[in-house]
């Protein structure tokens, strides 16, 4: 009782008090009345007559099929009365804590949704942006790692710390007189809770203006105003979902920040997707569905385009996504990459079209990178992008198909074993080569089309920016389908470019110093006639 009236006091205290947090009400197809009336919680079909309505959310792990959920078969006697003996603990415990908040409607999904209707499923997907933000509070169950575990059992009493901050006067060596703040150390770390790996609760965690977070050890607030804890006030941001909430909640803009600041925006994009990839789903088809809330609402917010987990605006360059996987087992063989998906799910282009982590290369790290080597001046061309929706209903979930067609740079060269490793290999340029570093996409991109006699494969590499693209093999006469990311290193090394700029000297024998300008002078040619020597052309990618 002593936590849920702190909560109710953050709770009021954010609606009166915090402007910045403040969102329109909204009406969610339906809601369970928690039966405040006296009456057993029962299943309630909203209409116009309800109007805006004050309605929490649960968000939860199912951790596996439900054994309560609203099926066609079971909407009528729902509307009715749901079996409370009969719910999941966490469902129960949700409903109890809706109650002592003093709220008459909360929206869960398993009894919300009807599960046997894929329309009705999609129709709400699509709405779960306005769903999320609409509601009064979304209650997290972070402690919770399946529905019948619950959230309400009784706590570490280290959780229960009061705070034991206290102000001091304080004046510096000028005279300028102020204060200084004392706070005791926290005497627990923030420990990682099971919905920290769940695809789906990401974009809960999100989209919703407020949470009330109920840990293993502790209570937690978030709002887009404040953060604290039933031990004190704490900073939110110190955590994982701390810290990801904190950048999407400040990624809105004005139109003239937008104007100014998409490369920004970008990279909060890619930030979200990269904590989005290492998070894990049950069914493969949610890729995208998982993630499409957070998609409506930036798009609902900028007027982007979407092509299967990448906005159009920032093509070409939102190309350079990489397996971090494969990056890992570079150095370590014991790391193992997942297949494609059986069952077509993206085009090649897009992260979505994986199973594993993916990570970014950032564009404002592009012109500090090999700057001295490429002619900045290089703009690669989205000609069309486009893709096929599975259901106009969920413009932001599952594909069928996808294509882009891009003027760049191209080469055509060998991906060559080097041991354990690819390398990339132009066998036509005899002159000094860079380095060429080859992340693959997926186990079997490459490793079962690799000629086993010759151990290579012909590949095409596009480049994107500076020495950086993707590696292409052929899919038909005309078109292309994407294994992997490239990065050319083009630098001349510190040891050779040290003496680049050095005058040449013919009255006394070379030097060592000598020997070492002209070999970096050398390959600093040849680096720069091989790339050169790449084409332009307009290649379709699928």
């Amino acid at each position: 009782d002593w936590c849920f009236g702190q909560a109710k006091k953050w709770l009021d205290d954010c609606h009166d008090l915090h402007s910045a947090c403040r969102t329109r009400l909204n009406c969610p197809r339906r809601v369970i009345d928690v039966g405040n009336d006296g009456l057993s919680p029962r299943l309630h079909p909203t209409n116009q007559r309800d109007g805006l309505i004050a309605y929490c959310c649960l968000s939860y792990c199912w951790g596996g099929d439900q054994s309560v959920r609203t099926t066609w078969d079971t909407l009528a006697d729902y509307v009715k009365s749901i079996p409370v003996d009969r719910l999941p603990r966490t469902i129960r415990d949700a409903i109890r804590a809706t109650v002592k908040l003093g709220l008459r409607y909360i929206w869960i999904d398993a009894l919300c949704i009807i599960q046997d209707d894929p329309v009705d499923k999609m129709r709400e997907i699509a709405n779960m942006p306005y769903i999320f933000k609409g509601a009064r509070v979304t209650l997290l169950a972070a402690s919770a790692a399946t529905s019948t575990a619950g959230f309400l059992q009784p706590r570490n009493n280290l959780g229960r710390v009061e705070d034991t901050s206290f102000k001091l006067p304080f004046s510096d060596a000028g005279g300028a007189k102020g204060s200084v703040i004392l706070a005791q150390k926290p005497l627990f770390e923030t420990k990682s809770e099971p919905v920290d790996n769940r695809a789906w609760i990401l974009q809960e965690q999100l989209l919703s203006p407020r949470l009330l977070i109920f840990g293993s050890e502790r209570i937690w607030w978030s709002c887009f105003t404040s953060s604290c804890a039933d031990g004190g006030q704490n900073d939110l941001r110190a955590t994982r979902i701390g810290k990801i909430r904190h950048l999407f909640s400040t990624s809105s803009m004005t139109q003239n920040a937008r104007e100014t600041n998409v490369i920004l925006r970008d990279a909060r994009w890619e930030a979200i997707v990269e904590e989005y990839t290492q998070r894990k789903r049950t069914m493969p088809d949610d890729m995208l569905p998982a993630i499409s809330g957070i998609a409506e609402d930036y798009r609902h917010d900028a007027d982007f385009i979407y092509l299967a987990g990448l906005w159009k605006h920032s093509f070409p360059h939102n190309l350079l996504w990489f397996n971090l996987k494969s990056q890992e087992r570079a150095n370590n063989r014991t790391v193992s990459l997942c297949k494609r998906p059986s069952k077509y799910r993206a085009p090649t282009w897009s992260w979505a079209s994986i199973d594993d982590p993916v990570k970014f290369t950032r564009r404002e790290q592009f012109n500090a990178r090999n700057a001295g080597s490429l002619s900045l001046d290089y703009r690669p061309e989205l000609i069309t992008g486009e893709v096929a929706l599975v259901s106009e209903l969920a413009p932001h979930g599952e594909v069928k198909s996808g294509t882009i067609k891009i003027q760049a740079h191209v080469r055509k060269m060998l991906l060559k074993r080097n041991q354990w490793n690819l390398r990339l290999y132009d066998p036509n340029f005899t002159g000094f080569q860079p380095p060429g570093e080859f992340y693959k996409d997926a186990a079997e991109d490459v490793y079962l089309s690799c000629d086993k006699d010759k151990h290579s494969l012909p590949v095409l590499c596009l480049q994107i920016v500076e020495a950086q693209g993707i590696v292409l093999v052929t899919e038909s006469r005309y078109c292309f389908r994407r294994v992997g990311y490239y990065r050319f290193d083009t630098r001349t090394r510190d040891s050779d470019s040290m003496w680049i700029g050095l005058p040449a000297t013919t009255d006394a024998p070379m030097t060592m110093e000598q020997k070492y300008r002209e070999e970096a002078q050398r390959k600093d040619r040849d680096i720069k006639t091989w790339l050169g020597l790449w084409s332009t052309e307009t290649i379709t990618i699928v």
